[in-house]
């Protein structure tokens, strides 16, 4: 009995070096939303199972000696070193993972900003930009009017061709010169034309862009996202790689539609994972829905 226990004891040490050594190379190998695993683990596997298998007694019997324990000394510090690589890298895959969520809220929220300047542009062209820079080239334009109108309800009672003929109908930049004109304070005439006590109007347009209207930081601000610059439109959060910008026409239901897609170009900016990267858009139906859900 005592000879057989002692027999067992001398596999106990190979075959714990030979599970581990197993288990990292089934992590590895069966490695999915943490992929890619580091190299070192599987060097770090194989080793072990080299140690593993040179420390079976029968083994170490067919063996010198003195190069088994060379061999074994050299395959310990090896995987001990790999080891201590691994745990810095299982470190930084933690620390990722805290930020994966902070991560894929800023992407939603980049990706939904170049969506709504793909929109205006759509409904401006009738097409989708092709480029990043004809996208924010238009998002500085002035095409979006924004009308301007201060008093005027004596227009109940003169029609609005005749106000015109008597000049009773003028714009903000004519205001001055009919203030003096009639011989008004320019301030108290103004004053008086918005509290409708004179027979005067102002109908004004101007013309604001996307941007203006859409990116001020008052307005982001107001609505809980984050301030955003037009340098930074075209780039991912946090990896600042340049979203992969795409269109084309497709038939669908026989009417050729413009088609586009926005996409992140690696998820979580990090190449080789398996999972699908967030995106908007699609170059195969003509919709700019994105993958993120309800996020």
């Amino acid at each position: 009995m005592h000879d057989f226990s002692k027999a067992i004891g001398n596999y106990v040490l190979a075959f714990l070096l030979l599970a581990l050594g197993g288990s990292f190379l089934w992590f590895y190998i069966t490695a999915d939303v943490l992929e890619p695993q580091p190299v070192g683990m599987l060097f770090g596997a194989l080793m072990l199972l080299f140690v593993g298998i040179m420390s079976l007694p029968f083994v170490i019997k067919k063996m010198d000696r003195k190069l088994t324990i060379v061999l074994m000394i050299i395959g310990v510090g090896t995987s001990a070193w790999l080891a201590y690589l691994n745990y810095e890298t299982v470190d930084e895959e933690i620390v990722f993972l805290e930020n994966q969520e902070q991560y894929t809220e800023s992407t939603v929220i980049r990706l939904k900003d170049v969506r709504l300047c793909q929109d205006e542009y759509m409904k401006y062209y009738g097409r989708y930009a092709s480029d990043f820079d004809s996208l924010i080239a238009f998002i500085q334009m002035p095409i979006i009017p924004i009308p301007f109108q201060e008093g005027g309800s004596f227009l109940d009672t003169i029609p609005l061709k005749e106000a015109k003929a008597q000049g009773r109908i003028f714009s903000r930049e004519q205001l001055p010169a009919k203030a003096a004109q009639l011989g008004y304070d320019l301030e108290k005439f103004e004053k008086a034309i918005s509290q409708n006590k004179v027979p005067y109007a102002i109908r004004d347009t101007t013309y604001s862009s996307v941007w203006e209207q859409n990116f001020n930081p008052e307005l982001r601000k107001k609505k809980n996202l984050p301030a955003l610059t037009m340098e930074e439109l075209p780039y991912a959060p946090f990896s600042g790689q340049k979203f992969i910008l795409r269109t084309a026409k497709i038939d669908q239901g026989g009417v050729t539609l413009p088609a586009v897609l926005v996409q992140d170009p690696a998820p979580f900016g990090r190449e080789g994972l398996k999972i699908d990267t967030l995106r908007f858009g699609s170059l195969t139906e003509s919709h700019t829905n994105g993958n993120w859900g309800n996020k």
